[in-house]
């Protein structure tokens, strides 16, 4: 199987790390098919030739790469069956967001045509819990590569931490994507002593 998943907190390049991985790819004369989730609706969808685009976009002004959407349920081999160019690496951003069904589709691909799938995404939510997806790559045995990042103490990232007013949150929906400016990578350190401001825990 040649299935990776590069996981790191939001905010540490993920998707510039996919662009770039597309582009290296490209430069080589060789045919990406870049993969994006219906959900992560942060960014317009357009149509084109019947099926729905988007695009990985970093953080970093002008680095994009045109998607392809894959739909709630739909599977990449459909998807894939309806494309008219023959490609050589399959590029998913956002790769959480899919489905057990979804991932388990995908790795039966890569099984059964020795194809090359490279997913970036978060391994967990704000309450430090696998997301569907990612759990799947993981119970699969993808092969994993922990993207580091720092945050404000120095520390590397580990937890995607959800905030309001201020005030770090435990509670709520797993999915809240363009809600952004809630989240905050952190260190365990410093997870665990938010944490004990709200007597959460010892």
């Amino acid at each position: 199987m040649k299935v990776y998943f590069k996981y790191a907190t939001m905010g540490s390049g993920k998707s510039a790390k996919a662009c770039i991985c597309a582009y290296n790819y490209q430069e080589q004369g060789l045919k990406t098919l870049c993969v994006i989730p219906e959900v992560d609706t942060r960014h317009q969808f357009w149509e084109k030739d019947g099926f729905t685009m988007g695009r990985i976009a970093s953080r970093i002004e002008g680095l994009t790469q045109e998607a392809y959407v894959l739909k709630n349920g739909e599977m990449l081999t459909d998807l894939i069956d309806r494309l008219p160019f023959k490609h050589d690496v399959i590029i998913i951003d956002e790769v959480q967001f899919l489905s057990t069904e979804q991932i388990d589709n995908l790795v039966q691909y890569s099984l059964a045509n020795n194809e090359v799938i490279i997913c970036y995404g978060l391994m967990t939510t704000f309450k430090t819990t696998l997301f569907q997806g990612s759990r799947r790559l993981v119970e699969l045995n993808a092969e994993l590569e922990h993207l580091k990042s720092v945050g404000t103490n120095g520390k590397c990232t580990v937890v995607n931490a959800k905030f309001s007013n201020g005030i770090i949150q435990t509670e709520g929906e797993d999915v809240e994507v363009g809600g952004n400016g809630r989240y905050r990578a952190i260190s365990l350190e410093e997870y665990y002593r938010l944490l004990r401001e709200r007597n959460l825990t010892v």
